[in-house]
């Protein structure tokens, strides 16, 4: 048995979901790197929103996903508009910047350092107000929770009460009709006896 066949497909599964998830189609190349030949060849360096398009996008014009199209045609109709230039439109589309890292700018650039310590901390402010709007929501979730687990407990108690006051209706029921069935068998007892009184009597076994 090969010891390594668990980790081999661990690797190869490893590898499906690195192949599956990959959007930019720089592969081994670097964003800086891609930025250099692009400034050299242009003349001028791509900013974010170019650098997106042009990374998220094959050779024959197609999108890598479905979800690059969306937002590339966003900012499509952004930049029709004339109102905004790219930055503006890419920040617009892509929404705020998460701590620590700037979307396609590379390794190395924070929020604070490309985008300033204000828009920087406004972006930090907008993911943290976002953050604390999904922990309020879940809040809410969980007191509606446990009101209706609450409630649904009080049905239970409810429903057990009823069942035991069912149960005791249905004692009492059994102990009339046990007490009924004893009466009247001792009245047909009665009655019996009483006609063959009458039946001795018309037939002159009596003799009294």
């Amino acid at each position: 048995m090969d010891c390594l066949h668990p980790w081999n497909l661990i690797g190869e599964r490893l590898s499906f979901v690195l192949i599956k998830r990959r959007y930019w189609i720089l592969f081994r190349m670097s964003i800086a790197r891609w930025k250099a030949i692009k400034t050299k060849e242009t003349g001028k360096e791509p900013d974010r929103l170019e650098t997106f398009e042009d990374t998220h996008t094959r050779k024959n014009g197609t999108y890598v996903n479905g979800y690059t199209a969306t937002l590339i045609e966003k900012a499509y109709t952004l930049r029709q508009e004339g109102s905004f230039d790219n930055e503006q439109i890419f920040q617009k589309v892509h929404g705020p910047e998460h701590p620590g890292r700037v979307r396609c700018a590379g390794l190395g650039p924070t929020p604070s350092t490309y985008l300033g310590p204000s828009c920087s901390s406004a972006s930090i402010n907008s993911t943290t107000t976002s953050n604390s709007n999904e922990v309020d929501a879940l809040r809410s979730e969980v007191i509606e929770l446990r009101n209706e687990l609450a409630e649904a407990k009080s049905e239970v108690v409810e429903l057990r009460s009823g069942m035991d006051q069912l149960q005791m209706e249905v004692d009492t029921l059994k102990t009339c009709s046990c007490n009924i069935f004893v009466g009247r068998r001792g009245q047909w007892r009665v009655q019996f006896v009483h006609y063959l009184h009458q039946a001795k009597v018309l037939h002159g076994v009596d003799k009294r």
